[in-house]
């Protein structure tokens, strides 16, 4: 039995005929109670609250689809899908909503083998929480997984429908605020492929050039010898999509990330000669100088990632029918 001070909604709608209720005439207790129930049960349906669809064709080629929502599952990163955060209406009495998203992620580890993973999340008023790298296990992240197929190619370029319910909004407001974000598996072992870019996948810092000296952070590997613009091979920066490589500075001796991870942009030449580069600029907020000398007095080490790519055809957020009580 409902307590008088909660919310009482019914579990089903129209239990009361409609000639038992007379405008302008007096109602026994009971009835009027139905009445205040059957109102409320609509107050607290769900439904949905946000629905967007991009281009989902599949010409299998990548550059040609017009007004595609896609590209590269940053490493490490949580970046932002819709330009929230967005203000969607729902009914005052929902706390929940369920996300549900048609997505399609590519890629595999480096010379085959394991599927990768990447990780969507929807922020709300109620969740809270910081866009920790590693915080993957949250109530409001999703994993999807990989198919091992490059976007567009192929016969395995299969969609995926990824649903997260339970997700908390503010009960007894008329609008909530939503954010979606994407991210790729900071966990994975998907190194660049050496085969194809030449030079090496991980090795040992020499230097960091700060961004105050020139555009762009850069980094030295004296022994490193990635394929240059004339060398005729692919080149990171260039022929990956620009922004399908990252580098991750890790402490040599625990593996753990001493610094946020950054989108390649280029290779240069400092010390090389030939074809090769030895060095790569890279995107990412400027490294402190106290920190460029740790890291290089310390001898830290460097991953270069291949980076997933993703596309969405559709997202939606539906809000949950609302507690019954009574």
């Amino acid at each position: 039995m409902a307590r008088i001070s909660e919310i009482h909604i019914a579990s089903k709608y129209g239990a009361v005929d409609s000639a038992a209720v007379v405008d302008g005439e007096a109602g026994n207790a009971h009835l009027l109670r139905e009445v205040v129930r059957n109102s409320n049960r609509l107050a607290v349906r769900g439904g949905p609250l946000f629905v967007q669809g991009w281009d989902a064709s599949t010409d299998g080629s990548e550059a040609n689809v017009k007004g595609a929502r896609g590209g590269y599952a940053p490493y490490g990163e949580w970046t932002p899908i819709l330009p929230g955060a967005l203000l969607v209406p729902k009914p005052p009495y929902v706390n929940k909503v369920t996300l549900r998203a048609l997505i399609h992620v590519s890629g595999t580890a480096a010379g085959g083998g394991n599927q990768l993973s990447s990780f969507l999340r929807l922020d709300t008023s109620m969740t809270e929480g910081s866009l920790n790298r590693f915080d993957t296990e949250r109530a409001n992240v999703v994993e999807v997984q990989s198919d091992g197929a490059t976007l567009g190619t192929g016969t395995n370029n299969g969609w995926q429908m990824v649903t997260l319910e339970d997700v908390p909004v503010r009960r007894g407001t008329d609008f909530e605020p939503i954010w979606l974000w994407l991210m790729g598996d900071p966990n994975t072992g998907a190194l660049m492929s050496t085969a194809t870019f030449g030079g090496r996948n991980t090795g040992t810092v020499n230097g960091i050039t700060p961004a105050a000296l020139f555009e762009t952070q850069i980094m030295y590997d004296s022994g490193a010898a990635w394929n240059g613009p004339a060398s005729g091979g692919s080149v990171l920066g260039v022929d990956d999509g620009f922004g399908g490589h990252v580098v991750e500075f890790v402490d040599s001796a625990s593996s753990l990330p001493v610094y946020t991870s950054g989108k390649i942009l280029s290779v240069e030449r400092l010390n090389s000669t030939g074809t090769t580069a030895d060095a790569i600029s890279f995107a990412a907020p400027d490294m402190p100088q106290t920190l460029v000398q740790q890291i290089i007095q310390t001898g830290a080490t460097y991953n270069i990632y291949s980076a997933l790519q993703y596309r969405l055809a559709s997202v939606a957020v539906y809000a949950q029918d609302a507690e019954v009580i009574g």
